[in-house]
């Protein structure tokens, strides 16, 4: 009983965290969070070094669309 206990809880926990890092496209997953700059503000950020719970993140050189919510490149920015 508690092999099998045990057995179902790292299924899921796998399950969990393999969900948990699909991102869209031109992202990443990021463990700690992510300081994504925006269309409506593409200076720098000021982010905290604290560790929140993880998500997905625009990569290098991209930025989020506040419309579409999807990272595209700065000069897409309408």
């Amino acid at each position: 009983m508690t092999r099998a206990l045990i057995y179902i809880f790292v299924v899921a926990f796998v399950i969990c965290t393999t969900m948990a890092q699909e991102c869209g496209e031109n992202e990443r997953y990021y463990s700690c969070g992510s300081c994504d700059t925006k269309c409506s503000d593409p200076g720098p950020m000021a982010c905290t070094d604290d560790c929140r719970p993880g998500k997905c993140g625009c990569n290098a050189g991209y930025i989020r669309d506040d419309k579409s919510g999807k990272c595209i490149e700065p000069e897409n920015c309408s």
